[in-house]
């Protein structure tokens, strides 16, 4: 799992070349992290259990970070755990 560092600092590179200051890596980094929080509180609010303490929590707190964590960190954990176990079938 050690090899995963590098990857894993590409998802937030810095570009000094960019007007943002991030790499492309980053800047679709950012744009996934954005979607599953849009479609956390779309969900959130269908259910109507949207309020400022929610939003508060999805901005910053666990449940944010849970989110996203399954839209970007998921895949690329993923992966690294298929690489490590080559034979083994996924279920």
């Amino acid at each position: 799992m050690e090899n995963i560092a590098p990857v894993l600092d590409n998802l937030i590179a810095y570009d000094a070349q960019s007007a943002s200051g991030l790499s492309q890596q980053a800047e679709a980094t950012l744009a996934l992290a954005k979607a599953a929080l849009v479609a956390q509180m779309e969900q959130d609010c269908a259910a109507g259990v949207l309020h400022e303490e929610r939003i508060a929590e999805l901005m910053g707190r666990g449940p944010g970070l849970y989110a996203v964590g399954q839209l970007v960190l998921a895949p690329v954990l993923q992966v690294f755990s298929e690489s490590a176990h080559p034979n083994e079938v996924s279920r």
